[in-house]
């Protein structure tokens, strides 16, 4: 990593909403195993556990979720106000709880 590359999750965020692929990178490898971790704790598999979500759900559940950030950062990063991301978060928890609680199939 370079001297003028940031380290912090909001700049690095920030840098991958605007398109920045080794942005997305260093913050893909910081926080994987976790995300990970938590869907297979979940559901016994990874994939499973975020699939049925829509794209933009499991990105503000990794940011919200995983990566540190408060509802306030999310908010501020993704241009959204702060009672829609912890609206979206709830119903989104929400819904990973009701399928972890489901039979498996």
């Amino acid at each position: 990593m370079s001297v003028d590359t940031p380290t912090d999750d909001v700049t690095l965020w920030r840098q991958v909403t605007h398109g920045d692929g080794a942005a997305f990178s260093l913050v893909y490898e910081r926080h994987a195993t976790r995300v990970y971790n938590c869907c297979f704790r979940r559901t016994a598999s990874w994939p499973t556990a975020l699939d049925p979500l829509p794209t933009a759900d499991q990105e503000l559940l990794a940011l919200v979720a995983w990566s540190g950030l408060t509802n306030l950062e999310v908010a501020t990063l993704l241009d959204l106000p702060i009672g829609t991301v912890k609206s979206r978060v709830s119903r989104i928890r929400e819904g990973l709880r009701a399928q972890s609680a489901e039979p498996n199939q």
